[in-house]
Formats: structure tokens, sequence, C-alpha cells
């Protein structure tokens, strides 16, 4: 596809690298010079310099023939003018804008009718909701989750003593009397997609499917409790933290937000008066401590700066075993970070990245079985793809043990009118299925393209 981003900050970025890797043809454009020289240094782009307004430039850098156009700067207002302007001079083309404003929130469906886009972005939302996901899972325990509630990834670190220490994948359903599937671990460097005769040791970075009851099931006997959240602490009161207040007011949850500025905090409190915002540093100690620190639950870290998110998740790990999560936004250092012993990682600019991509690999497949979610994970070196399917193709109505996949590919779970079914050899995906594949190869974006090239 011919894509041209707007904005080359840290997501448009992400972007430009991830559409390159997938051999798209991007144009970039920036008001920034060193931005746009910088990516055209690096990539095997497009750069211009000026304003997503500015019709000549548009017209320079090919929007007549541009199939997608990706408006991710820094001003909401901006972006949406800037795919309107795209739309009248192609008419055909499909625009993202990304809008952060919560003023928007609420009359997001709206804008995206009346304007024309064809989709709106807000990745504080979207961070929001994984956040609020997250409080309830047990420590240690991150997710990935897709379009169906009944189909997620769950990732957890084997502790040492662990039963599952020395034991064969095979030998899980029978010794721990457990239906779950592991369908990737991450030893160290290695990254594996097992088969049963796989051996699990500790510090193995396991992702696991199944059914929810099951799975939780399947934490009790490893020995990992589940997290009842009564009271949780927040630290850092911008757009991602009023989404997600917005979503525990609706609950039994009691809140308590930590903001160092005062009129950030005047404003919370007017918004939310049954929660307890407090003016003052989050990494104070003693102020953490006076404030109730010890009857928390669940610790959110969600200022601005890596550093400081970083150091307090990982203050709060060493002294409780409760329930942390870190906001980060520095998608460059994945390899750093994921070495720290931090629980649930969430990364606005990742996900807005990994919606972006989802919708190109989707535009790309057609109509068949469109790629409906996309999650890359172990520091991009796999990815978990979600499938739904609409009609019937090569690898519909066939077996699984008779479905010759790629190398490094598994089918980790089957939903079916709304139930989760673990893939086995005598399963069959069917029209109407949801199916979510992990695998090593990237652009894949139909189920046929899990297949064997030779099949094809």
């Amino acid at each position: 596809m011919k894509i041209m981003i707007i904005g080359c900050g840290k997501v448009g970025t992400s972007l430009v690298r991830e559409l390159s890797r997938e051999e798209h043809e991007v144009t970039v454009i920036d008001n920034r010079a060193d931005r746009a020289k910088g990516i055209v240094g690096e990539y095997d782009v497009m750069g211009l310099v000026g304003s997503g307004m500015d019709h000549s430039l548009l017209q320079e850098g090919g929007i007549d023939q541009t199939d997608l156009f990706i408006a991710v700067t820094g001003n909401d207002e901006l972006n949406l003018l800037c795919c309107l302007l795209a739309r009248k001079l192609c008419e055909n083309i499909q625009t993202i804008a990304r809008v952060r404003s919560p003023e928007y929130s609420e009359t997001i469906m709206d804008l995206q009718s009346d304007l024309g886009v064809s989709v709106i972005i807000n990745p504080e939302l979207a961070a929001a909701r994984e956040v609020f996901k997250a409080i309830s899972l047990p420590p240690t325990v991150s997710a990935e989750t897709f379009s169906s509630d009944a189909s997620e990834i769950y990732k957890l670190k084997i502790p040492k003593g662990s039963v599952l220490e020395g034991m064969a994948i095979k030998d899980i359903p029978h010794k721990l009397k457990s239906d779950i599937l592991i369908c990737m671990v991450e030893r160290k460097d290695d990254l594996f997609i097992p088969d049963g005769e796989f051996i699990l040791h500790e510090k193995d970075l396991i992702s696991i499917t199944g059914q929810p009851k099951k799975r939780m099931q399947f934490f009790k006997k490893i020995g990992i409790k589940s997290n009842n959240v009564h009271n949780v602490m927040v630290i850092g009161a911008g757009k991602l933290a009023f989404y997600l207040a917005k979503m525990l007011e609706k609950t039994n949850i009691n809140l308590t937000l930590v903001d160092n500025n005062r009129a950030t905090c005047e404003k919370m409190a007017t918004f939310f008066p049954n929660a307890t915002i407090i003016e003052g540093n989050g990494s104070d100690r003693e102020m953490l401590a006076d404030e109730g620190l010890e009857n928390m639950d669940a610790f959110v870290s969600l200022t601005g700066i890596d550093e400081e998110n970083i150091i307090l998740s990982l203050y709060i790990r060493s002294i409780m075993p409760i329930k942390t999560i870190t906001k980060i936004n520095r998608i460059s250092f994945d390899d750093v970070i994921n070495a720290l012993d931090l629980d649930t990682i969430i990364n606005p600019k990742k996900l807005t990245s990994e919606t972006i991509i989802r919708y190109v690999r989707a535009a790309e497949g057609g109509m068949g079985s469109n790629v409906e979610t996309v999650h890359r994970l172990a520091q991009d070196r796999a990815e978990a793809l979600e499938f739904y399917i609409r009609e019937k193709s090569r690898a519909t109505n066939i077996p699984l043990m008779n479905l010759k996949t790629r190398s490094d590919t598994l089918a980790a779970l089957i939903v079916r009118d709304g139930k989760a079914i673990l893939p086995r050899g005598t399963d069959e995906i069917r029209v109407g299925d949801s199916v979510i594949f992990i695998t090593t190869h990237t652009g894949l974006c139909t189920l046929d393209d899990v297949l064997d090239e030779d099949v094809l």
C-alpha cells in the first residue's frame, strides 16, 4: 500500500519502522526538518518538511495515489483537519486520526461519521482499558486481549520451586488436571513455539490460552493467587488516569490518585468527588505510606516520565506482593525494559501502532478472513493474530492435524459462538469462528497466509 504519515514523533516513527518492514511505500511529512531527515536517513521512505495542511506539499507527496493517510501529530484538531483535506484531495483515500483529548472521548463515533474519518484512535483511552483489565489480574500475570472476552493470552513467569519445573507440556493435562494450552515460551534470549515434548523450567516466560475458568484453576494449581481488588493507588493524573478514573468510578474499587500539580488535582477532584485526590510527589515514600499504601491491592504508575514509573513499580514490587502496572512510552528500549522485573507494562504508543498495523493488514487482506487484532510479542519477535472467518478458504473445514501451516506457527485458540475452544488435532476452523494464531512470521493479513507457502 501507499501510505502517507503526518507527524514524525514517537508514534509516527514507530509506524514508519513497522510499515517499512512490511514493505509498504511510505511518505512522511513533519514541520521539523530534523525529524523528517532523521527518518529518511534511517528508513527507505520519502520525507517532506512542512504542514499536513499544505495542499501543494500533499500533492508533491503523491496524495492522489495514496491508499491510506495517517495523522498522528500532537494536535487533535490538526489531525482531524488533515484527514478532511486528504479526503478532499483524494476521494477514495482511507484516513486515520489520532485524537487524545478527553473532551472528544464521548463524541468519537460522531466525529468519525460526520467528518468521514475511517478510524479515530485515542491512545490514552485504549491504554486505560488495558490498565482497567489488568488491575484484576494476579501479580506477575499480564494479558493480551482480543475482540472477544473469551479470547485472551496470559503471560507469566514460572517461579522458583514451581510444580512446572522440569515438566513436559504434554504432561500438564493429566498431572495438573489443567485444560490449558501453552502457546509460547520465552527463555532468556530464546523464543519457542513449543510442542508437547517441550520441557518447562523456572524463570521461563510462558503464554497460555484456555477457557477463563480453566485458566484460573491452572493459576491456583501452580500457586498463583487470584487478585481481589478493593483499593487502587494511581500516580500521575494525566489523560490516561482521567479515563481510568471514569472506569473505576462505575465499580466498587476505591481510587487514591496522586499528582504533584495542584491545578490538576483540583480538576480531578471536581470530576471524581468519591476518589481520594492527593497533591504530592509520588516518589515520596513517607507520603505514600501516610496515604495508605499498605492497604492497596494494586499500584499504577502513570507519570509522564518512564524512569519514574519504572522505579516506582520496582520499589512497590520490592516491598509488597500486589499488582503493579507501569506506563512506558519509549518503544525503542524494549530489550532493556523487558530485562527488568516489572509486572504489567502499558505502552499507549505501541497500542496505537498495533491498531494501525491491524487496519493496514485488514485493508490488504480483503473481506474473507481479515486480521481483527494484532499483538506484538516478545520484543516484536512474534505476533498474536486474531482472524475472523467470514467465508470458506483453504484453511477452513480441515482437521488441524492435516493443516500444513508455516514453521513456528500455532493455532492457540478458537472462539465459536462466544465460547473458547482449545485447538486439538481433530478440531476444524469454521466460518463464523474467531481464531488466534501465534507466529514468528510478520506481515500476515489473511487466514490463508498462515499456511505453508508450498500449499499456496
